[in-house]
């Protein structure tokens, strides 16, 4: 219909004068009745001299950026000290080519950055900041979107923050942004190891940019090396793959992408976007694999406190989890290990300081189930160096599992406890193929 464009729920109806744009209207209206769709009234809008649809401010004079797509850079905060403005001109000689005066402009910040000079955030500090920023923001730098174009998505991730930019790849080899978006990570992403920090990132900025992801081919770019080869493994994750990598693939496998690797020294735009990222104003909401994994450190014999203080000291898993925050190469493990409450996990078990384990293999010995069940019951909770050895030893010392090693003691038949509501419990299995069909 003329006058008329669709995407997905959210219809524009225009006009050239106010005749036809009641013509399209109708004609709107009439499609509308004819496949029996519903609209609702308090979500719509009519006679508006602009309006905003699909990341774009749509008014007489044409099409405008919206304010949504340069405000991680416009409300970005002053920076506090010389690394953060490091991190700043990163993103000024990104894309200082686009701008011609843009180092110029810069040059109060790249006084701060000189060798024994103290850091004092002048008047022409604060002014250089917001011109730069202004200048970016610009269409000098910033473009619109379009089909035929490569699309980039680069992330990157602080202590403090995430960011990305959706940007194009032009024929000439340049890349200018299309927007950008940041936000502060909550207290408990903050204590998340530093590949998790890196794949919450992209994850989140695939997810903020779905509109313009979904459907085609993009390339995502990181600055963290191992992430290369997990999510861009042809061959699937490793076996042992932490629980929070394994969701977030899961997440990624509804896109076409290709992944790479820039150094940190040429990923200026994104790392400036995570290290001054926006004030974020959003609840703190655990998420279900955060829920999982406090879990399990819940059914164990000693506290998250206890195990936390525990394995900062211990020998072995203290060097560990600094390696684990500050993302250091761990010759492709990185995958299997997770952060949570400052306690490690390896997959789903929980990492056990050597203070610890004596407790928590008496807990597994508890009722003499053997060899075979402790080991299996250890793989699917807890884990430390030769932890089956110790639970061999364990069983083979133990009098009472070796008096009821040929004759366990029969036990008592428990019939299962009736639900509280329905659904609460499902049981389910798997027959046979018959006839060419799979009964469950």
């Amino acid at each position: 219909m003329q006058g008329v464009e669709v995407f997905m729920d959210d219809a524009r109806i225009t006009g050239s004068d106010e005749m036809s744009h009641f013509k399209a209207l109708e004609e709107f209206f009439k499609k509308c009745k004819e496949h029996g769709l519903k609209l609702n009234l308090s979500k719509s809008q009519f006679f508006q001299n602009e309006i905003n649809f699909l990341w774009h401010k749509i008014d007489a004079n044409g099409l405008h950026k919206t304010d949504e797509k340069i405000s991680a850079v416009v409300k970005a905060p002053v920076p506090k000290n010389v690394q953060e403005v490091k991190s700043f001109l990163g993103l000024v000689n990104f894309y200082g080519k686009f701008c011609k005066n843009l180092a110029t402009i810069a040059n109060p910040l790249n006084n701060l950055t000189k060798k024994d000079v103290k850091f004092k955030w002048s008047k022409d500090c604060q002014v250089a900041f917001q011109q730069i920023k202004k200048e970016i923001c610009s269409p000098k730098v910033l473009v619109h979107y379009d089909p035929e174009l490569p699309l980039t998505l680069a992330s990157d991730a602080s202590p403090v923050g995430v960011g990305c930019v959706l940007a194009h790849i032009y024929p000439d080899g340049s890349e200018r942004p299309i927007a950008f978006a940041s936000k502060t990570l909550s207290k408990t992403e903050q204590k998340y190891s530093q590949i998790d920090k890196e794949a919450l990132a992209i994850v989140w900025a695939v997810k903020k940019f779905h509109l313009y992801l979904k459907g085609r081919r993009f390339t995502l770019v990181t600055d963290h090396k191992p992430l290369v080869a997990i999510f861009g493994s042809k061959r699937g994750l490793p076996v042992l793959t932490a629980t929070r990598l394994l969701h977030y693939a899961l997440i990624l496998q509804s896109f076409q992408f290709d992944i790479v690797f820039r150094k940190t020294a040429d990923h200026g735009n994104a790392d400036f976007l995570s290290r001054l990222p926006k004030t974020s104003e959003e609840l703190e909401v655990k998420d279900d694999i955060t829920i999982f994994q406090m879990t399990q450190i819940e059914t164990l014999p000693v506290t998250s406190r206890e195990l936390r203080q525990e394995t900062g000291k211990d020998e072995e898993l203290g060097p560990l989890l600094r390696a684990l925050r500050e993302g250091r190469n761990l010759q492709g493990r990185e995958a299997q290990y997770t952060i949570e409450d400052g306690c490690i996990l390896y997959g789903q078990r929980v990492c056990i300081p050597k203070k610890y384990q004596k407790n928590v293999l008496d807990e597994l010995h508890t009722g003499h189930l053997g060899m075979v069940k402790m080991k299996a019951l250890a793989r699917s909770f807890v884990y430390w160096k030769d932890i089956d050895k110790d639970i061999e030893d364990a069983v083979r010392n133990c009098v009472d599992c070796a008096r009821h090693k040929t004759d366990p003691a029969k036990a008592k038949v428990h019939y299962w406890e009736y639900p509280s509501m329905p659904w609460e419990r499902i049981h389910i299995d798997f027959a046979a193929q018959f006839s060419s069909i799979c009964f469950y």
